[in-house]
């Protein structure tokens, strides 16, 4: 019986991460028929990059497909040269896998079962890597492991976050999610270990964070902003401060400097709109209904993320923290309410938020630890309904037809 006690205590650790992979395993083995093809919608955008990066030819005139079916368009009919509005970061990120079972000598759909399967796998690492990385940041602030799990399961469960690692794992949102995650673990272990912010590695998240989806931008502003505040007040080594600004202001450069230079190659000059005919409504603003609109509304379809704005307004220590989490979900808030498709076409619930809810996992895990614990388990319970309310929700959008937005 050796070894039993610490293997239980490991367990009861890790129990959340443990229950996120058992359950991306689950649905990536055995994939539903509504959700296959996986590489599909915005995703065989994001994927058609990798042909494109192994190809060496950014102008994907090779493509003998439907450009429409991994948006392509050509701007000029008379010259054989298209454009794709979808950022080339998840391919970055997938392409050591991807580069393994892709052919390049294909020059059009369908795409092959290895790159479907690697399509999942990768979604359901990039997923369990996430929760992992959320709940170690949680330790490192002193959250004992009962609130911590907490935190975890609900944010990833009563969030879209495990139905986008999963079910529509070709999207970009967990590979943003993991890359915050990376952001915000490095923060806290510098913080807690009382070392210096390794630059290399955050500049290369940062990048990847704008290489994946340009609105992260917002992220990684509300990320130095916390650390320069972490800094002020003590909490942090010397130059913790000044590395991780100067960290994010080289990413922010080189990432632009990426996109500048790709666009350029596919329009013929520099810009960072890659959307054609698509644009911001400033006069009819929609912010009502990116918060709790019929469709894809975001308390409507998560409702524990009122959950993990609360809690940590209650407690004074982390009144900064939940203003800076307030603060991310507000100007995303703003910038899709103005965004002529303000729910972000066909998904679970409003995806655009994905991208916070690593920040949001070591706050709330932090409010539960330092309220009382009356208060605490309320909130505990109200997080977890509202969990089984999405994933009831999530199990109905599953059921449905591939883009179908489930409703009640």
């Amino acid at each position: 019986m050796i070894g039993v006690r610490p293997a239980r205590a490991w367990c009861w650790r890790w129990s959340s991460v443990l229950v996120v992979a058992l359950a991306a395993t689950t649905v990536t083995v055995y994939p539903t028929y509504a959700n296959w093809p996986p590489i599909r919608s915005d995703g065989a955008g994001y994927h058609i990059w990798t042909y494109a990066i192994l190809k060496g030819d950014l102008s994907f005139s090779w493509y003998e497909g439907e450009p429409a079916d991994v948006a392509l368009l050509q701007p000029d009919p008379a010259v054989p040269r298209y454009t794709c509005k979808y950022p080339l970061g998840v391919a970055l990120i997938r392409l050591p896998v991807m580069a393994c079972v892709t052919d390049p000598a294909r020059n059009g759909l369908p795409y092959s079962p290895a790159e479907h399967w690697a399509c999942l796998a990768l979604g359901a690492a990039a997923l369990v890597a996430t929760t992992a990385l959320g709940l170690d940041a949680c330790y490192r602030l002193g959250v004992t492991p009962g609130w911590a799990n907490a935190s975890v399961l609900m944010l990833t469960f009563g969030t879209g976050l495990y139905s986008y690692g999963t079910y529509d794992a070709s999207f970009s949102h967990v590979y943003s999610a993991l890359l915050a995650a990376g952001a915000v673990w490095l923060a806290v272990r510098a913080v807690q270990l009382k070392r210096p912010l390794p630059l290399w590695p955050v500049v290369a998240l940062v990048t990847l964070l704008l290489l994946v989806r340009t609105t992260n931008v917002v992220l990684i502003g509300f990320w130095s902003t916390a650390c320069v505040g972490w800094a002020g007040a003590g909490r942090a080594s010397p130059g913790f401060r000044l590395r991780a600004t100067g960290a994010a202001c080289v990413g922010v450069g080189v990432g632009l400097a990426v996109t500048l230079a790709v666009n350029h190659e596919m329009f013929g000059r520099f810009t960072l709109n890659t959307y054609p005919g698509e644009r911001f409504i400033w006069n009819d603003p929609k912010m009502l209904l990116v918060l709790g609109g019929e469709e894809h509304g975001l308390f409507r379809y998560y409702p524990v993320m009122a959950v993990a704005l609360l809690a940590p307004l209650i407690v004074r220590e982390l009144r900064g923290a939940a203003v800076a989490l307030v603060g991310v979900v507000a100007a995303y808030t703003v910038l899709y309410g103005h965004w002529w498709s303000w729910h972000l076409g066909a998904g679970f619930g409003h995806r655009g938020f994905l991208e916070a809810v690593p920040f949001a996992v070591p706050v709330l895990a932090m409010a539960l630890a330092s309220l009382s614990r009356r208060v605490a388990i309320a909130f505990t319970v109200a997080g977890a309904v509202a969990t089984i309310y999405t994933i009831v929700r999530m199990c109905i959008y599953w059921g449905g037809r591939e883009y179908r937005v489930a409703t009640f």
